[in-house]
């Protein structure tokens, strides 16, 4: 009669390892959100050109203002044409910073783990006629001194950069916009996300430390809504 109470013992136990595992700490895929049990788990969610900081209704994540993060640029409104609440990116993509001066511009992240740490880094780009020259540009995007990608947005009124795995051997991190030959340089919200060391391993004595990553796939979820948040 003894095996009923710690069975059920043992089955709470269970029970809380599995929660503690999926949700305690660790970043987890949730649609459009890493899942975390704390309340500041060291995410820099930026809105660039956003008038002022905002919780976002579905995530619940805190988006700030560029401003303690890039001293250069001018901000701006898509076209109302284009603007593009949806349940991917509520109002996220609306506003945007560009910028028409100098060759190359940085945004200064600085991520409270610091240095040697594994991060997730997303972009965002929605060109949405800001300028109303109907003329979409082509630049290109760097971490440092590592090339990450081509934002060409000729075929596409946005653009998604599905992101890059980065250790850093600095507490800074410098995402730069680089000016190539067409048109000028923006950006519409840029993302970091603290990951785990044991599972992203990156070699910790190599100068190119930024692992590609072109997609994320939530397998266990039934809804199609993007690994973005």
């Amino acid at each position: 009669m003894e095996r009923a109470p710690k069975l059920n013992l043992l089955l709470g136990m269970c029970l809380v390892f599995i929660q503690l595992l999926f949700h305690g700490g660790s970043t987890v895929g949730d649609g459009r959100k890493l899942v975390t049990n704390d309340k500041n788990p060291g995410f820099i969610s930026i809105d660039c050109g956003a008038p002022n900081d905002y919780s976002d209704k579905e995530t619940g994540l805190w988006y700030q203002t560029d401003t303690e993060f890039v001293e250069t640029g001018t901000n701006s409104m898509v076209l109302p044409s284009t603007n593009t609440d949806n349940p991917h990116f509520g109002g996220l993509l609306n506003t945007l910073r560009s910028f028409p001066e100098g060759k190359r511009n940085c945004y200064t992240l600085k991520p409270k783990q610091g240095k040697r740490h594994t991060y997730l880094i997303r972009a965002y780009f929605l060109y949405g006629n800001y300028d109303g020259k109907n003329q979409t540009p082509t630049f290109d995007l760097y971490v440092g001194v590592n090339y990450w990608d081509t934002v060409d947005l000729r075929n596409n009124n946005y653009y998604y950069i599905p992101g890059i795995i980065h250790a850093p051997t600095t507490d800074t991190i410098p995402v730069c916009l680089v000016k190539t030959v067409v048109g000028v340089p923006f950006i519409s919200a840029l993302e970091l996300r603290p990951l785990s060391n044991s599972i992203y391993q990156t070699s910790p004595l190599s100068h190119q430390s930024l692992l590609i990553n072109r997609g994320s796939f939530d397998v266990a979820s039934t809804s199609s809504a993007m690994l973005s948040r």
